[in-house]
């Protein structure tokens, strides 16, 4: 079968969208469909039996209207953004003509169904997946890595620059500790999404030097910053599903602190939940002040990642869906 998958962002691009879709195209090339990913905008190959939207408002309207022309039908696949806010006319025509829809989590889930009465039996939840990140065995560390001193407490927090990632929060919410843990650093790795984020960014953390923007790091690159770090965060407001970055670094073992969200609570839940600033700093100190019990405990974790978030559980799941349409 002939599937097509169309991404609001280039395909080669380092975003959440990006990662999901990798994931996709590997279970369901091993199902020994053919593949191949487009850009919003982009020509869409003339022959094709299936197409997968990624986000229903960027994606969405152009996958109806591509298969309305080609006679074939379209999965819409909500990634979360799509969902915050009420939908444009465009967006709910698409839904309601989509032939399946799928969700990452159950959270989403209900938000999908509040915004879409019309779902029905075509909604689904696949929850996402995680694949390891690639670790080169012997590679260098980046320089900026390397260069730092060994008593250190990094707390890492790959995210893109736009408001609902809310990374400005992090920063504002970490300085008063910052003041009495001089060793404190807060780096912030991922593109600019939304025009003028990164010059406030910038200037935020020249307000507050323990804080740093990075920008993008190479995918390849991701798994050695993580490892460095003491722990790895999110502030993020709203997310489709337990994010990428988060399900990543539990699998590589690795303290985890997120917001205290609907998807949030799916992953990675719990005790690792902050529900305000003072929370955040609250249990950030308590890891810093006892690495190795909280080592022990982000060891666990991995276990229920590695159960809770398989890659083939998830690639069965799409292939089941996707059969119904050959």
């Amino acid at each position: 079968m002939r599937i097509a998958l169309l991404l609001p962002c280039h395909p080669s691009a380092m975003r959440g969208n990006w990662t999901t879709a990798a994931r996709l195209v590997d279970g369901l090339k091993r199902s020994r469909h053919q593949l191949s990913t487009h850009q919003v905008g982009e020509e869409l190959p003339q022959q094709c039996d299936l197409l997968i939207a990624l986000n229903s408002t960027k994606s969405g309207p152009g996958a109806h209207q591509y298969a309305h022309a080609q006679q074939i039908p379209f999965i819409i696949l909500f990634t979360g953004t799509d969902l915050n806010g009420r939908p444009g006319n465009a967006t709910t025509v698409a839904v309601n003509a989509a032939a399946a829809l799928v969700t990452l989590g159950t959270s989403s889930a209900r938000r999908a169904r509040d915004l879409f009465p019309d779902c029905g039996e075509r909604l689904s939840i696949i929850p996402q997946a995680v694949s390891p990140l690639p670790e080169a065995r012997g590679a260098a560390l980046p320089e900026v890595l390397a260069e730092l001193e060994e008593d250190t407490e990094l707390v890492f927090m790959p995210t893109g620059l736009r408001a609902i990632k809310n990374p400005e929060r992090a920063v504002t919410a970490l300085a008063p500790l910052a003041q009495t843990r001089p060793q404190l650093r807060l780096w912030i790795a991922g593109e600019e999404l939304e025009e003028g984020a990164a010059v406030s960014m910038q200037e935020l953390c020249r307000k507050h030097p323990f804080a740093r923007w990075l920008g993008p790091i190479p995918r390849d690159q991701l798994a050695a910053f993580m490892r460095r770090a003491k722990a790895v965060i999110s502030t993020s407001k709203s997310e489709g599903g337990p994010p990428n970055a988060l399900l990543e670094a539990g699998l590589l073992a690795r303290p985890l602190l997120a917001s205290d969200i609907p998807a949030h609570r799916e992953f990675p839940g719990g005790s690792r939940l902050f529900k305000d600033d003072r929370g955040l700093r609250r249990k950030l100190a308590a890891i810093l002040d006892d690495p190795d019990q909280a080592l022990l405990a982000a060891a666990s974790m991995r276990e229920e990642v590695r159960q809770g978030f398989a890659a083939a559980r998830e690639a069965a799941a799409w292939s089941a869906l996707v059969h119904k349409f050959v």
